[in-house]
């Protein structure tokens, strides 16, 4: 039986994970609150979100983030899982085979997610439902680099984060949105770079696992300014990381390579049309 997850426990989806990832190569395992934080977050929308359900028992799932997306009500799949007793009978694509006409009618247009390039296996699963790869996207862990004293670098009590539109040189991803910063915003700490008075950068870190959500400085001179931007970051969090780098990107990418930042992770973003 396939339903939408509107009105199932918290604990069943994410001990359904749990499970689900339980013999997976990344540790998937986290506190309750950690992914009901993250789901909301991500915009999660349960009705539109889709559970696989075997002897009235969550057995396979996919969560869908919803908001609009390159100019179009779009979907994330924030997590897809199948239990390992269930797989091996195409559980993922009868729940998309379900959802597409439901997703459509409530005037969803694309869908989007985020894979492991060397998983294979969910990659073809994917595949199997209508999703391409779309976009690289590498991570890199963060490097502490020697501040430099003329520029400051504090807090910002910033309400509206159109004060930086300027200064977004990169592309951001699903959960590196404003709308993701938004939604939780004690969550996140912003930084602003300044020399003179005036900004020349700014960063945003999510507190709980030092992940750069967004990074940005004065006319994109990242070798100008990325120094002293990451240098007063890696003072306060030295174990910062970066996600989500677009790969299509040569001049970001240059700067990355050039500092000679190791890489985190590579992962593909993939789409699908509606």
């Amino acid at each position: 039986m396939i339903k939408n997850l509107k009105g199932v426990q918290h604990k069943e989806i994410v001990d359904t994970l749990h499970l689900a990832f339980s013999d997976y190569a990344i540790k998937m395992v986290a506190p309750y609150d950690y992914w009901k934080i993250r789901w909301r977050l991500a915009r999660i929308d349960y009705s539109l979100s889709f559970g696989y359900f075997f002897r009235n028992k969550l057995v396979g799932f996919v969560l869908h983030g919803i908001d609009n997306w390159d100019g179009q009500k779009s979907f994330f799949n924030m997590g897809t899982g199948v239990v390992p007793k269930h797989r091996g009978k195409r559980i993922v694509k009868q729940i998309y085979d379900y959802a597409r006409p439901i997703l459509k009618k409530n005037k969803v247009e694309s869908g989007y997610l985020e894979v492991i390039q060397d998983n294979t296996k969910a990659i073809k699963a994917y595949k199997s439902v209508g999703f391409n790869i779309d976009r690289k996207i590498n991570g890199y862990f963060g490097k502490v680099i020697q501040p430099n004293k003329e520029f400051q670098f504090k807090l910002s009590r910033v309400n509206n984060l159109k004060k930086y539109k300027d200064y977004k040189f990169h592309k951001l991803y699903w959960e590196q949105m404003n709308n993701t910063i938004n939604a939780g915003r004690s969550e996140f700490a912003i930084y602003d770079l300044k020399k003179d008075s005036k900004l020349k950068g700014y960063v945003v870190i999510k507190k709980s696992n030092k992940q750069v959500l967004q990074f940005g400085v004065y006319n994109n001179q990242l070798d100008k300014f990325g120094d002293a931007l990451f240098g007063h970051l890696s003072e306060i969090y030295p174990d910062y990381k970066l996600i989500n780098i677009d790969q299509g990107e040569p001049d970001t990418i240059a700067y990355f390579k050039s500092r000679k930042f190791k890489p985190l992770i590579k992962q593909y973003w993939m789409r699908v049309n509606l």
